[in-house]
């Protein structure tokens, strides 16, 4: 789980207005999304703004008919197809989106309230936690 230090109902409201400005144009939409998840995606994600967090959204998209069974990359010049597993397509679709909207949320909150300075943390836990530098 991130640790979003900042996400109360202020910055909760700034990430709203981000995102309803991006909706009312030409909205990003991951080409894994079947019609269905595209279609479900925008009320979902402002749920999860309203009132939760990438855990909630991830668990809001997992559903299988949100997703493409196959999707199509190039590797080597080769085009390629890969199946898509719905739980994991989910995750990271909803850890990319929610932090976006979070950040960007916040940087909007942070200069309307004046400040000049913020200190940028990494919100989720390292892969690897690194331990102390070895001695010599």
């Amino acid at each position: 789980m991130f640790q979003f230090e900042e996400l109360d109902q202020t910055t909760r409201r700034f990430m709203l207005q981000e995102f309803k400005t991006e909706e009312s144009g030409t909205p990003y939409r991951s080409p894994r999304l079947s019609p269905r998840g595209r279609q479900a995606f925008p009320t979902l994600m402002e749920e999860a703004i309203l009132s939760g967090n990438e855990e909630t959204l991830a668990r809001a998209l997992s559903n299988r008919s949100y997703w493409n069974p196959y999707e199509t990359y190039m590797r080597g010049g080769v085009t390629r197809q890969r199946k898509i597993t719905p739980g994991k397509a989910a995750e990271s679709l909803a850890i990319t989106e929610f932090n976006t909207w979070y950040v960007r949320g916040l940087a909007k909150r942070l200069l309307e309230e004046g400040e000049r300075v913020c200190q940028v943390y990494r919100a989720a836990p390292a892969w690897e936690p690194r331990g102390g530098v070895p001695s010599a």
